[in-house]
């Protein structure tokens, strides 16, 4: 299911939505919301989706420039890696700007991987000036 590039597309009505896609037998496979005005407020409303049955199917996730902030990424990292079937979450353009990237994001989503989990890709925007302490913390 793609809705990308709808800015008017706020926290509100992704939870409208979760709610019925989180109800359906069938559920979805794919989420692109990228370049929504989903904001900081859709990262509970992403958390909580993520336990409805319509979205235990859920493999891929794109929220490409989305709103987020660093303490947002690294909870929805977190939730994430307790989902069994995501396999792909892209949280590109988001929180690049925080100020301490490496501690408060670089840190926590490195601690979110540090166990052995189903998600496979996960893209993340880091500053140039910590790629190489990026890349540590990452291996």
């Amino acid at each position: 299911l793609s809705l990308a590039f709808n800015p008017g597309i706020t926290s509100s009505g992704l939870r409208q939505l979760l709610s019925v896609v989180g109800s359906c037998q069938a559920g979805i496979e794919r989420l692109d919301m990228s370049e929504c005005g989903l904001g900081v407020d859709a990262v509970s409303v992403l958390i909580g989706g993520l336990t409805l049955p319509g979205l235990a199917s859920l493999r891929d996730v794109d929220l490409y420039r989305v709103g987020l902030d660093g303490h947002g990424i690294v909870r929805l990292v977190e939730a994430a890696t307790g989902a069994p079937a995501l396999r792909h979450l892209n949280l590109t353009a988001n929180g690049q700007h925080t100020a301490d990237w490496l501690s408060i994001i670089g840190q926590g989503v490195a601690a979110a991987l540090s166990e052995p989990v189903s998600l496979r890709v996960l893209t993340v925007s880091c500053p140039e000036k910590h790629l190489d302490e990026a890349r540590v913390l990452m291996v």
